[in-house]
């Protein structure tokens, strides 16, 4: 991916196309000529002495994003090159190749120390106290001797989520982690515009989970305010009944309002305004209004309800 940087005009990788054609026109009659790319180590060409066709699959050539594998790429070239008395690999990177004394590779390397802000990772996860939340983890990079400034912009499905000014010192490394929430899943991005060395790594894509329509069979006589309740939550999917089923999923909640049902099934059910005694509890009967004089400080559901010295007829 480092190929793509326009350190040197046009770029990397138009510098190393250029120095291939050139080995190219240096070339005997009798000579062949062999191409191997090293985003994922393979060989573009096998040796050939057609200089069309030479010509033409270093032209076609395209940088990728993928980190070299240049190791295995030269392992890859000197199998091809096997015992000729005159073979030769001659590797075209921007990276410092180590070789042994007496090899039959040489190095012809390209680059400057330029500057350039990356972002370096990437990663979302659903939260596991809030199926509608998630978090997102970024890794920004600034390699370069000078601070900068970005707008860190976060969008999921083609829907700007946010945008987060950023301030990098000189070699800073800034890690991030953001919470938002939506049941949507698809391709979360971040990016940001700058005008750098590598323009590759000012984008990265990772996956947020859709979150699946939560299941809920509610069995009750009926309820204006109970349904519209049920309806305004996001992604529920409500069934009335009048009757328990005899089977439901294990990820299904079961509500139980009113009901005269005595034996209360295994899973995740909900009873609510219980009319008749049942394994669980014993009815005692109605107590005249009731007052409440305590409720859970630190429940979610009561977050922006206070019932505190409230009487219930």
């Amino acid at each position: 991916a480092s190929m793509a940087a326009t350190d040197i005009a046009p770029s990397r990788f138009v510098w190393a196309k250029r120095e291939a054609l050139n080995l190219l026109d240096t070339l005997r009659e009798s000579d062949q000529f062999s191409v191997v790319t090293t985003a994922v180590p393979q060989v573009e060409l096998g040796l050939t002495g057609h200089r069309k066709t030479i010509r033409q699959t270093i032209q076609e050539l395209r940088c990728t994003d993928a980190p070299g594998q240049l190791e295995q790429a030269i392992v890859m070239a000197r199998r091809l090159v096997g015992g000729a008395q005159n073979g030769s690999v001659l590797v075209l990177t921007d990276q410092v190749v180590p070789l042994e004394e007496d090899s039959d590779v040489s190095v012809m390397t390209c680059g400057t120390n330029s500057g350039n802000v990356a972002i370096t990772q990437l990663q979302s996860r659903r939260n596991l106290d809030d199926r509608l939340g998630f978090q997102v983890f970024v890794e920004l990079s600034n390699f370069s001797d000078e601070s900068r400034q970005i707008q860190l912009e976060i969008s999921l499905g083609g829907n700007l989520l946010d945008v987060v000014p950023v301030e990098l010192a000189a070699e800073e490394q800034r890690r991030l982690i953001l919470d938002y929430n939506s049941p949507e899943g698809g391709e979360l991005i971040a990016t940001f515009e700058l005008k750098d060395a590598l323009a590759s790594d000012n984008r990265a894509v990772a996956i947020v989970t859709p979150v699946p329509p939560q299941q809920v069979v509610l069995v009750s006589p009926g309820s204006l305010f109970l349904e519209n309740v049920l309806a305004a939550i996001p992604r529920i999917e409500v069934v009335r009944r009048d009757d328990v089923p005899p089977e439901l999923p294990a990820s299904t909640i079961l509500i139980l309002h009113r009901t005269d049902v005595s034996e209360i099934p295994q899973g995740r059910v909900m009873v609510i305004d219980p009319v008749v005694d049942s394994n669980l509890w014993k009815m005692d009967g109605v107590v005249a209004e009731p007052i409440v004089v305590k409720q859970v400080e630190n429940s979610p559901l009561m977050t922006h309800v206070n019932l505190r010295d409230l009487t219930f007829p």
